[in-house]
């Protein structure tokens, strides 16, 4: 009996996984569709592992701020290496 319940919680762990994956991507396009360049904005969550677990439009935000943030710094630095 033990064995069974340990097969079904591992069964439900696997399928509900892509659920809540495939949920947060759709977020994640869909917030992406409203911004100027979609595409800048895919790539700023996609490289984010904590993206696909956001379960707001709020979430995704904070994300993309700290993306952008870090993009920021890293062309600070680029355009003050030629000065």
């Amino acid at each position: 009996m033990m064995m069974i319940k340990k097969y079904l919680v591992l069964t439900l762990v696997v399928i509900s996984s892509p659920i809540s994956i495939y949920a947060g991507k759709d977020l994640m396009i869909r917030e992406c569709h409203n911004a100027p360049v979609p595409t800048i904005c895919m790539q700023c969550l996609d490289s984010d592992p904590a993206s696909v677990r956001a379960a707001d439009p709020v979430a995704i935000a904070g994300i993309l701020i700290n993306c952008l943030d870090s993009q920021l710094h890293i062309l600070a630095k680029q355009v003050f290496a030629y000065i």
